[in-house]
């Protein structure tokens, strides 16, 4: 480590860092990739203890929308995403509404309010504002 500042001691990390929750890297790759694994791992978690629980669709979409995606929220707002995390987290969504079975709705169908016949299901990558 290299000493930054004489009189505080303070010393830069090399490799990574972690400040307020998120983890910094002088390689932005290495940062999301960091945040978001630590994300997904942690989802997987609240989903498997949801899992046995006999929830309805729309207990399963509160569970979703609640408890999950306030993980996502803090870490994607600093950091970018790509095409691939944003796919594994619906994969890990849809497996869990359905219980790891076929989609009983279509997803377009699932993210609309009530009076379009949707359940308001969370969908991350959706670039629409739903109302």
């Amino acid at each position: 480590m290299k000493l930054l500042l004489r009189k505080t001691n303070f010393r830069w990390q090399k490799g990574k860092a972690k400040s307020v929750g998120t983890w910094l890297s002088t390689d932005p790759e290495n940062t999301v990739f960091l945040n978001y694994k630590e994300k997904l791992e942690k989802i997987r978690t609240i989903l498997t203890n949801w899992k046995y629980r006999r929830l309805t669709v729309t207990g399963k979409i509160t569970v979703l929308r609640s408890l999950v995606a306030s993980q996502l929220v803090y870490v994607s707002a600093p950091l970018c995403t790509n095409e691939i995390i944003i796919k594994e987290i619906n994969k890990l969504f849809h497996l869990f509404l359905w219980n790891r079975k076929n989609d009983k709705i279509k997803r377009d169908i699932m993210i609309n309010n009530y009076p379009g016949g949707g359940l308001k299901m969370i969908d991350i990558s959706f670039k629409g504002d739903v109302d």
